[in-house]
């Protein structure tokens, strides 16, 4: 919320402001602003209403293509690079928000992949997989300064797209950037691919719902998160944020390549945090293209095999029973085992064992974070399930016997929500469903929600974050997938009141044969009410700024040229920090006549822009600042 208003000197305005909230306004000479970052929204985008399903409100900026190049950003850089020949990505984009980036714009960047691993045993149900001697048997990450999965910030746009890269204010090292991003298709021993997105974050002054909000589906590149700003009220009128299977996807059944007769080989894991198969499954996808089956290169890490009866098998490293951080392994050993199912907060369910008995089910995916405790400055997406292993090609059903994607992740920032005709935010991960023949995928898991508001009570809204159900075999002595891991819901300076949640796992996927043949559920998720955190918070702050000319010489005898000197007062009028308060005088607006405008000496950087202030409460900061002005006499 904005409240801009005169003081007693004319020239002096008084404003309420978030942190991270751009102000603009006009004064004695020029158009002088102030504001701090990272940004809550200005309202820029409107008022609007949602009322029609798939509806997209954020665009995406995937990073450079990994296939050229691999990117690296340190920590502290004042610019993050795209994909500027795969441009702005914006299904369905609702009209209100622009495609472009521009200055002032509020992103997100998020690490979405990252995450290193041992990759020994893999072809086995016992060993040291994923986390090493660690402590979960076959699954989970190494603890390394690879583990940069999760991580993001929100910054503001100081311009648009500028080569390949997106100007940017953040709150790290000199106002760049808080975290290190890294984007590569190189792979090593350990570690697999890496991958960040940008993401635009429109800034609505109030939105109503009553159609529903989705994501993109994460296709490898970008994808996956909901996330908008609202400056006053966000009014869920039986609407519905949807990322339902827009999370990290399933590994594709694949009977040519999982046909254990020849000799032992596995399904394919789903993809995670610590990479993805060449085959992957999507119901999202599907829905879309009627195909739900992707193909690309191998993204995990390790070594590739022919087996033990070559050259009939392939030990791909991309499957296997090792589950691979948060997703769950393919079903391995005999043939038309049940796939792990993918973790988030709690760790997948394993698979039922298959027509070899003992020791061939899939391995569960491990629960995120792993090596630290749950914290709301890391979030990752539903890991995706493992698929079954089998060589049936008729009666089968590969969107049973695939894997399945999880939950995407929603962000949602607003001063007040409320629910007057009910609403829904749901990050579900996707279920399997009964095959004719061969064993089931494991399920996706629940994704993640991240709610945060100015102490608002959001009564009547119902959060999901639901692990799926693994899929299920009516075949005798097939295995049933493993359920998915329930999300995580997150109220941020927020309260529940009389809201529901449901963050419950999977349940397992059956075998005909029951008992053993039948996989297990996931572990339930995680909703919590959480103190304002740093990277998200809108904490209220008011903020003054007076503008004064002090005075105003002629050079020369003659002609309009003045040298005009001036200050820029900023006070902070609250009990709260203000952290990276900006001040921006825009002289050209003052001097619309004036073909040139020289700053005189160095008043605080090469124009009369203070890049950064941190003002405690109560502080008040003067800037001084000379210019030298060819102004018309109406201009002075």
């Amino acid at each position: 919320m904005t409240n801009v208003s005169n003081r007693d000197n004319s020239s002096t305005q008084n404003f309420v402001l978030s942190k991270f909230l751009l102000t603009v306004l006009s004064l004695l000479i020029g158009v002088s602003s102030v504001h701090a970052a990272p940004v809550c929204s200005t309202g820029s985008d409107g008022t609007i209403i949602v009322g029609a399903a798939g509806t997209r409100v954020n665009v995406y900026y995937a990073a450079p293509d990994p296939t050229v190049a691999a990117t690296t950003v340190a920590a502290g850089t004042p610019s993050i690079p795209v994909d500027i020949v795969l441009g702005p990505q914006a299904t369905n984009l609702h009209s209100s928000v622009s495609s472009t980036i521009a200055a002032g714009d509020v992103l997100i960047i998020a690490q979405m992949i990252g995450a290193g691993i041992s990759t020994a045993d893999n072809h086995t149900n016992a060993g040291l997989y994923g986390d090493g001697a660690g402590g979960l048997a076959q699954a989970g990450t190494l603890d390394t300064v690879e583990l940069t999965v999760g991580e993001y910030e929100f910054v503001i746009a100081t311009g648009p797209i500028v080569g390949n890269a997106i100007p940017i204010e953040g709150v790290g090292a000199g106002n760049g950037l808080l975290n290190d991003y890294s984007n590569s298709n190189v792979t090593t021993a350990t570690l697999g691919v890496r991958r960040y997105q940008v993401i635009k974050v429109p800034q609505f002054s109030n939105l109503t719902v009553s159609g529903e909000i989705v994501s993109d589906r994460w296709n490898g590149r970008w994808g996956g998160i909901s996330a908008l700003n609202v400056r006053d009220t966000l009014n869920l009128q039986g609407g519905t944020f949807n990322v339902d299977g827009r999370g990290y996807r399933g590994g594709q059944f694949f009977p040519e390549r999982s046909d254990d007769n020849v000799g032992g080989n596995f399904g394919f894991k789903g993809e995670g945090i610590a990479g993805f198969p060449q085959r992957l499954f999507s119901r999202a996808l599907l829905a879309e293209s009627g195909n739900g089956e992707e193909t690309g290169l191998i993204g995990y890490p390790g070594t590739d095999d022919l087996g033990p009866l070559t050259p009939d098998t392939a030990w791909t490293r991309d499957a296997g029973q090792g589950a691979p951080g948060n997703a769950g392994s393919g079903g391995g050993e005999e043939e038309d085992a049940g796939g792990g199912g993918g973790g988030n907060f709690g760790r997948g369910g394993a698979g039922g064992q298959g027509v070899g008995g003992a020791n061939s089910e899939g391995t569960g995916g491990a629960p995120f974070p792993q090596h630290f405790a749950a914290t709301p400055t890391r979030l990752v997406m539903g890991g995706g399930g493992g698929a079954s292993n089998g060589d049936d090609t008729g009666a089968l059903d590969l969107t049973v016997s695939s894997g399945q994607a999880g939950g995407g992740i929603v962000f949602a920032r607003a001063v007040t929500i409320v629910a007057t005709g009910g609403g829904a935010i749901s990050a579900n991960g996707d279920s399997g469903g009964l095959a004719a023949s061969e064993g089931g995928g494991g399920a996706g898991a629940g994704g993640t929600v991240l709610i945060h508001t100015d102490g608002s009570t959001v009564d009547g809204v119902t959060f999901s974050a639901i692990g799926g159900s693994g899929g299920s075999s009516s075949q005798t002595l097939d295995g049933g997938g493993g359920g998915g891991s329930g999300g995580v819901v997150y109220l941020s300076d927020t309260s529940a009141g009389s809201a529901t949640f449901d963050i419950s796992g999977g349940a397992a996927g059956t075998g005909a044969s029951g008992d053993v043949y039948n996989g297990q559920a996931g572990d339930g998720g995680n909703n919590s009410e959480i103190a304002a955190i740093a990277e998200f918070d809108c904490n209220f702050v008011t903020l003054g700024l007076a503008k004064e000319l002090i005075s105003q010489t002629r050079v020369g005898s003659t002609g309009n040229v003045f040298d005009l000197t001036f200050t820029l007062t900023v006070e902070n009028f609250s009990g709260n920090d203000a952290i990276n308060v900006q001040v921006t005088d825009d002289l050209s607006a003052a001097f619309p006549n004036a073909n040139s405008i020289t700053i005189q000496g160095t008043p605080w950087v090469a124009s009369v822009h203070r890049p950064s202030l941190t003002m405690a409460p109560g502080k008040l900061t003067c800037l001084p600042a000379r210019i030298r002005c060819p102004a018309a006499p109406s201009d002075s």
